[in-house]
Order: C-alpha cells, then sequence, then structure tokens
C-alpha cells in the first residue's frame, strides 16, 4: 500500500505576489502561491503573468496599467498597510498618521 505523504496544518506561502497599480503604487490584490508537499509550482515568470490576467480579469482592469511584486509576506505586519514605490519597486508601509487622512 503506499502511503500518502501526510501534512499538518495550513500551507505555507511559497510565493507572495503583490497586484499595483503602475502608477499610484496602490495595491489592488495580494496572491499567495503553495504546493503539496512532491509538487512543483510553475515557474516564477508564469506566476507573474498567471497573477496579472486574473488580477485584470477579476478587477476588469487592463494589464497594462498593473505590475507584479514579489513580496516576503511573512515581513509584512498585521494590521498595517502597504503601498508599492512605483520608482524603486519596493514594498512601503504607509504611516499611520498617512492613513487616517
Amino acid at each position: 500500500m503506499d502511503q500518502q505523504p501526510e501534512t499538518r496544518g495550513r500551507l505555507e506561502p511559497a510565493h507572495s505576489l503583490v497586484v499595483y497599480d503602475a502608477e499610484t503604487g496602490q495595491i489592488l490584490r495580494i496572491h499567495h502561491f503553495a504546493a503539496m508537499p512532491g509538487a512543483e509550482l510553475p515557474p516564477r515568470a508564469q506566476l507573474h503573468e498567471m497573477t496579472l490576467k486574473q488580477a485584470a480579469a477579476g478587477l476588469g482592469r487592463e494589464m497594462a496599467g498593473m505590475k507584479v511584486l514579489d513580496i516576503d509576506a511573512k515581513a509584512m505586519k498585521r494590521k498595517a498597510s502597504y503601498r508599492v514605490s512605483t520608482s524603486d519597486g519596493v514594498l512601503v508601509e504607509i504611516p499611520a498618521a498617512a492613513r487616517e487622512v
């Protein structure tokens, strides 16, 4: 009898991607990809393309106005807000004072 590998708890994301507005840096969606033990995820470029297409369709937007950024989801703080710096292409935390405006 073949034994299947046992998984415990939730899968941890292997890749996390942010879809953001290319002009403003506003985060539109965050996508997390994980695979069961023994399975492989598609190459990163394919994940980017799939994520962008899915976001464009779901948001009713053109793909040309959006970009995708790889992020470390574990580094994101709970209850914090983020945007993408369009000049640097990095995730930045929005200070609480700026969120209240």
